[in-house]
């Protein structure tokens, strides 16, 4: 990295592993870089390719996920950190946790075969008992401190994969026949396994990203069982930085928002009292930068964007855009209603 550059740092390397007539063993490095007080850790080899590479199902599409779920845990786990909760944002994401199941089901069968030597041998447990005791406690501690973010209930987003490619891909990183054992079981009832219901199976609580999002989510989604998931609403986080900056230090001025850019206890109040003269200054402030902005590019016929401001003369143009897909969930006729 060059000096004073903000490039991300190479802090050392990881690795997983595959298995077909041969083993192998995949290197990847590990990178760091700082933004403001968080510290985010990427890895990537040379034939990583990019986000999203091939289709959903595709072999190299699963060697990501678990690139990055089983050696974005080993990391973690070098750095001596253990994340209170695990956020599967997106079920793709699945495999951090399918490791932490692993390596906790170890550590839960090491400890329960400590305590059976100083038992009696009337209390001695077989082998199996004691394995279904420690899955049992594992998988109940890993529901606990993990859950799903649900981004989109596309089924073209989908991603499922037959247990061809688990055992060439995901099983060399696991160390438990255990484990195993429980992904071999939900592939075989279905031919596939989709990721988002292995992250059903191992998160406790589950979300979607807005209150209507996670009410079709709800009607949509089934677990292994054919039994409706329950998902709350969260609110996508809103980053004040990227609103109008004029507009947010109207709010904090007026007291709608505290030091923190959180809400009052009476924001209603301070809202419906809100200078709406002020408000609108603001915003025709921003259209006539929109307006001077896209003078500066090309429409299809390679002339420039013209939009019409009434405040001059000129016959006035409304601006409406759609950032969303159109699925109708999102509801893309709003547009047409008003």
């Amino acid at each position: 990295r060059k000096e004073n550059s903000d490039a991300p740092l190479i802090v050392g390397t990881t690795e997983i592993y595959t298995q077909d007539s041969r083993s192998q063993t995949t290197i990847l490095d590990v990178y760091s870089k700082k933004e403001g007080s968080v510290t985010i850790f990427g890895i990537n080899e040379p034939n990583f390719g990019r986000l999203y590479q091939g289709r959903n199902s595709e072999s190299h599409r699963l060697y990501q996920d678990i690139s990055v779920g089983f050696g974005g845990y080993k990391v973690l786990k070098k750095m001596g950190l253990s994340p209170s909760i695990h956020q599967l944002n997106e079920a793709p994401t699945v495999f951090g946790v399918l490791a932490f199941l692993d390596d906790l089901y170890g550590e839960v069968k090491r400890r329960i075969d400590e305590e059976e030597k100083i038992l009696s041998e009337d209390h001695s447990l077989s082998e199996e008992e004691k394995e279904v005791l420690a899955f049992g406690e594992a998988l109940d501690t890993v529901r606990r401190r993990t859950l799903y973010t649900n981004h989109t209930l596309i089924q073209a987003v989908e991603s499922d994969f037959e247990l061809s490619q688990f055992e060439h891909f995901v099983f060399p990183n696991i160390r438990s026949e255990k484990v195993k054992s429980f992904l071999r079981e939900k592939i075989e009832k279905r031919g596939k396994l989709k990721l988002s219901l292995l992250a059903l199976a191992l998160a406790d609580k589950k979300n979607g990203v807005s209150r209507l999002h996670a009410q079709v989510a709800s009607r949509e989604f089934r677990d292994e069982t054919g039994a409706p998931v329950m998902f709350s609403g969260i609110t996508n986080g809103v980053f004040l930085k990227r609103w109008n900056a004029d507009v947010t230090d109207l709010y904090r001025e007026s007291g709608i928002l505290d030091e923190f850019d959180l809400p009052t206890p009476d924001f209603k109040k301070k809202l419906t009292d809100l200078n709406s003269q002020k408000l609108e200054e603001i915003h025709e402030k921003k259209r006539i930068e929109l307006r001077s902005l896209l003078s500066l590019r090309l429409d299809q016929y390679g002339l420039p964007i013209k939009i019409g401001n009434d405040s001059v003369g000129e016959k006035k143009t409304k601006i409406f855009y759609w950032t969303r897909r159109f699925a109708g969930y999102k509801r893309p006729d709003v547009m047409f209603a008003d």
